[in-house]
This record gives C-alpha cells, structure tokens and sequence, in this order.
C-alpha cells in the first residue's frame, strides 16, 4: 500500500501496471446478503434493513473512518428512487489491530460484519415492488498487504403494500443488532464557491534541463493514495 508520501511518478509508474498486478492479485471471495425487518411495508413507514458480510478466511477490511487518511473506507451507499428517502445507514463499532504493513493500529471491520440502512417510502408511494440500488466499496486486506479496492452493486428489492394489508415481521436478529437511532441522514453540504480575484498567468517553465527543478515550477492540484482501479485512476486524471 502506497504511504501518503509516495511521488506522482511512482503514482504513474504504478497505474502504467494497474491492470496485470490487478489480474495477479485476484480478489477474495465476499458473501453478502440484505435482511429485511419485515415482508414489506406500508407507505408512509420506513424499512430497516441489515446488509451481512462474510469475508474470505483471514481479512478484513477497513472501517467506514480510517485511522490514516490514506487508507480506502468501507462505504455503503444506497440510492433511494423517487417517492423514497434513504434516512440511516449505520456502521459497526471497528475493532483494532496491528499489521504489518503498518507502524500504526487499524480500524477495521472482521471477516464477518453488518451494516444497516433505514429506508422511508412517502406516503403517496403506490404498493408494489421497488428496486433500491446500493452499493459496498470496500478494500480488503489480511495482516501483510491489502487487494484492490472493489464496489458491489446489492440492489434491495422493497415490497410497499396497501396500508390495509398486513405486514409480517421477519424477526431478525441481525437486524435487531443495528444500532438505528431514528435521526435523519445528514445531508452533504453544497460547495462553497468562494469569490477570489482572477489567478495571473502563470510564469513560464524555466528554460533549464533539470527536470526536478521544473517540477516546482507546477502546482499540485490532487493527490491520490493507495490502490486504485483502473477507472478511478482515470477520474482522478481527468
């Protein structure tokens, strides 16, 4: 894994070979499974729901808030569609440990972890079936390297009855083990475009054959640590 210190030309040294280490590094095998609190729901309620995650046998990967800020977190992202609102996702409690490649604890979630995530229909929401797009970012990692990063698309399949028809509770403990609070997701707060006066041109690069000297001569406008799939790589080009 890359150490916040590491050079752009190592940065682009590692993306021009991105591909085939990727291919050698393979993946390891991550069960997932969503649990619903109940068959279905009435509109105008909100749907909690547990997403399991088994890890291969000695992994694990990090929490939704690392201990070093270039470690890749666990996100869970879920994408309400019209007439829903995505209110509550909620992360385990991570658990500490050493690794090898660290002089630093990790915060992480172990081969197995739940996480949840409340769902609200509107109450104009008509019955039917509704698919609830969602998605697992994660990097995983035993006690020597980490793989990869690598997002699972999980769609959640929501039943919305009428509000006459019965609901039966699936009584899972899995579920019933996620600390909801019932507080309402924060929103992201807008970009601050803040007014500044007009940059002037920027000088021109030195007629030098040092390259090293030239490079001062730029201005560093994003850094990337770590892993990075090939069109992440690109994004962050671009």
């Amino acid at each position: 894994m890359a150490r916040p210190s590491t050079i752009l030309i190592a940065t682009l040294v590692f993306a021009a070979t991105a591909m085939p280490a990727h291919a050698q590094l393979g993946g390891i095998q991550v069960d997932t499974n969503w649990v619903l609190e109940a068959d279905a729901m009435h509109p105008g309620s909100t749907m909690k729901a547990a997403l399991e995650v088994q890890l291969q046998e000695h992994f694990h990967v990090h929490s939704n808030k690392p201990l070093e800020d270039y470690l890749i977190p666990t996100v869970l992202k879920v994408d309400a569609p019209e007439g829903f609102t995505v209110t509550e996702i909620v992360y385990p409690e991570p658990i500490l440990i050493d690794a090898g490649f660290s002089n630093q604890k990790l915060a992480v979630f172990e081969e197995r972890f739940a996480l949840g995530a409340a769902i609200a229909a509107d109450a104009s929401v008509a019955p039917g079936e509704y698919e609830v797009a969602a998605s697992l970012r994660y990097q995983a990692c035993d006690d020597e390297k980490c793989l990869p990063p690598k997002t699972l698309q999980l769609p959640i399949t929501v039943n919305v009855v009428d509000p006459s028809a019965a609901v039966t509770p699936s009584g899972s403990a899995v579920v019933a083990s996620i600390a909801f609070t019932g507080a309402t997701a924060p929103m992201e707060p807008a970009p601050v475009v803040a007014e500044t006066e007009p940059m002037p041109p920027a000088p021109l690069l030195a007629e030098s054959n040092d390259v090293l000297a030239m490079l001062d001569e730029f201005d560093v406008l994003g850094t990337a640590e770590g892993y990075m799939e090939p069109d992440d790589f690109l994004a962050f080009i671009d």
